[in-house]
């Protein structure tokens, strides 16, 4: 394997841990109420920030600082939930068929 594919190789197999991890530690005590309501990894920032992972297809940045008691932005999660919601982006909603969005996006041209 060429130098480069063997780290662009270790950097993918770490994903899923980062992944995993982003989802148990979003926002401390509330990351099950994240994952029910969003069911995105993400990590937040007391100063507003929200980054949100859709596994192989994109990333979301939020930034607003107006924050809710346990210190999370009020918006960046009406924002993650709304884009979760509209694009068939929730990973553990049954009902889930992925984002007619996203496919369409990645559909050669």
């Amino acid at each position: 394997m060429h130098g480069t594919d063997t780290r662009q190789y270790r950097a993918l197999s770490r994903m899923g841990a980062l992944l995993q991890s982003l989802h148990e530690r979003y926002s401390g005590n509330t990351s099950g109420d994240w994952a029910r309501r969003v069911g995105l990894p993400a990590k937040s920032g007391v100063g507003g920030g929200v980054l949100a992972v859709v596994n192989r297809q994109l990333g979301i940045g939020v930034f607003s600082p107006r924050l809710d008691a346990a210190g999370n932005s009020v918006r960046g999660l009406s924002v993650c939930v709304g884009l979760a919601e509209e694009m068939g982006l929730h990973a553990f909603d049954s009902t889930n068929q992925g984002s007619a969005v996203l496919n369409a996006l990645s559909l050669p041209r």
